[in-house]
């Protein structure tokens, strides 16, 4: 059964333009602008990401959005200032830290990927909260910054965590994205 991906995305672009419902305008924008990041189109993508940000000025989700968009296009520069000033707005957004650590690693520049993946685990383990999808990547920062142990650590929580998902029939993709989509 393939998925008609392009029936979806004219769908959700016609519910967008025809219902102009001021309630629900803003998460079809983000939704647009979520889907055209991942198919590749990086200025539609920022277009329905800044009429998202229109409906409310809600500058965080729109920094992250946009430093996420940025890092998954490889502009790591550019998503690594957007998730920083999005971060200086909202220091408990995690989110942002995952983009910089990340965008960091893939400039080779472990000393700061470090930096902000070691601020992450903090804020993490603070609320009692766990990332399998960042645990690799921070991992491979500590290991390039002397912290074997804590590298290793990370990689054992990955295994154990994976091996709980798969016991219970669960992909990677039905993580918290998709408790969240139930939820709404």
């Amino acid at each position: 059964n393939k998925a008609d991906y392009v029936g979806a995305i004219e769908n959700l672009y016609k519910s967008t333009v025809l219902d102009m419902n001021p309630d629900a305008l803003e998460n079809q924008y983000f939704s647009l602008g979520f889907v055209f990041t991942h198919i590749g189109f990086i200025d539609l993508a920022k277009h329905f990401l800044l009429e998202a940000f229109k409906q409310n000025e809600d500058s965080i989700d729109y920094y992250w959005n946009l430093a996420y968009t940025e890092h998954l296009f490889g502009n790591f520069e550019e998503a690594i200032d957007i998730a920083q000033k999005g971060f200086k707005m909202d220091p408990s957004n995690f989110g942002f830290l995952k983009v910089t650590g990340k965008s960091y690693l893939f400039l080779d520049q472990y000393k700061e990927s470090f930096i902000a993946f070691d601020r992450l685990e903090y804020m993490l383990d603070s609320v009692g909260a766990g990332d399998i999808w960042f645990k690799p990547w921070m991992s491979f920062a500590f290991m390039m910054n002397g912290q074997k142990d804590r590298a290793d650590l990370l990689a054992d929580q990955q295994i154990i965590e994976g091996k709980e998902w798969i016991s219970k029939r669960r992909s990677g993709f039905e993580g918290q994205y998709f408790l969240n989509s139930l939820a709404s």
